[in-house]
């Protein structure tokens, strides 16, 4: 039996590979003041749903 899984969050490097940005415009994305990127903080980390950056 083998097991599938999928990923449901990603870093922010994965998450800038997914929307064609570079690293640094995805952080820029994400802390705008209007409309942010979704995101989860675990701490220091922070982690993009992939489903939200799919929509």
């Amino acid at each position: 039996m083998s097991a599938k899984y999928e990923t449901l969050l990603v870093s922010p490097r994965d998450a800038a590979k997914l929307l064609a940005v570079s690293t640094r415009k995805s952080w820029a994305m994400t802390f705008a003041k209007e409309r942010g990127l979704p995101h989860v903080r675990c701490g220091r980390l922070v982690r993009y749903s992939v489903d939200d950056l799919r929509e």
